[in-house]
């Protein structure tokens, strides 16, 4: 799904805060404009926002800390990690042109280095060793949510060692291989896991 905010009739314009990766605030960004979500059930939504520099001659408020790795809260949609904005200056004006994803995006800086061997998708019992287990060692600023019932203790084989980003290796491998589907939640930061069945 795609949301246009220039094209939905709202009174307010989307509210957008930014924030450090540890979720402690910077500041609201009032003078966004252009802003487009393009949101997604089960994959990476993307948010994109153009900031400009100076307001009537002012500067505009957090448009110094508007930088990669910080986090934009898409008030009542979801947070999103900012990477890298980029900055056009054509003499006149100086805007910040940011691209945001969704808060799994974090799942893609990491790579889960898996053995060959049989593992234990979740536990919540004795999650040391379990594949959730393993991923949140990586991610300690998340945690398992709810699991349905019929995926725990529920064991596979994987004869090859992985060498993906955890992202992909969740929405691929352990997905066809459990049966399941992983949904985020970016506001508490949980991993949900439901069965595909």
């Amino acid at each position: 799904m795609v949301v246009d905010f220039t094209k939905v009739s709202v009174q307010e314009q989307p509210l957008l805060i930014l924030q450090n990766l540890d979720d402690t605030p910077i500041g609201v960004l009032k003078a966004a404009f252009n802003v487009e979500a393009d949101l997604c059930y089960n994959e990476i939504s993307t948010l994109t926002f153009d900031l400009p520099a100076f307001i009537d001659g002012k500067d505009t408020v957090n448009y110094k800390q508007t930088v990669g790795m910080r986090i934009v809260e898409l008030k009542n949609y979801g947070r999103f990690i900012l990477i890298d904005p980029k900055i056009t200056d054509d003499g006149v004006k100086q805007v910040k042109t940011c691209t945001a994803y969704s808060l799994e995006y974090e799942f893609t800086f990491k790579k889960l280095p898996l053995a060959a061997g049989t593992y234990n998708l979740w536990n919540p019992i004795a999650t040391k060793g379990t594949i959730l287990g393993m991923i949140l060692e990586l991610m300690p600023s998340w945690k398992v949510g709810q699991v349905d019932a019929s995926l725990i203790d529920r064991y596979r084989t994987f004869d090859v060692e992985g060498d993906q980003n955890i992202y992909n290796f969740m929405k691929s491998d352990l997905r066809e291989s459990y049966g399941c589907i992983f949904t985020f939640d970016t506001y508490n930061r949980l991993i949900h896991v439901r069965d595909i069945n």
